[in-house]
């Protein structure tokens, strides 16, 4: 994964059950959480939520606003 300043992924790709809030299982369901502040949808597991945040820094790139739901 590359790096984009401001964007890393929380606990790399722990579950959250809600916007900065640790879920207690992080392998499990959950969200993710962008050291931006944005938050995915409920993802069913880690790597899912690791591709959310690909998903996500990549719509940075291209001048999107980074809230990517599409997929989820």
């Amino acid at each position: 994964m590359t790096r984009l300043a401001g964007h890393g992924l929380r606990h790399e790709g722990a579950a959250f059950s809600m916007p900065k809030v640790r879920a207690r299982d992080a392998a499990g369901p959950g969200m993710a959480l962008c050291e931006c502040g944005t938050y995915s949808p409920l993802i069913k597991n880690r790597a899912q939520r690791q591709q959310w945040h690909k998903d996500h820094k990549d719509d940075i790139r291209r001048g999107g606003n980074g809230i990517v739901w599409e997929g989820m």
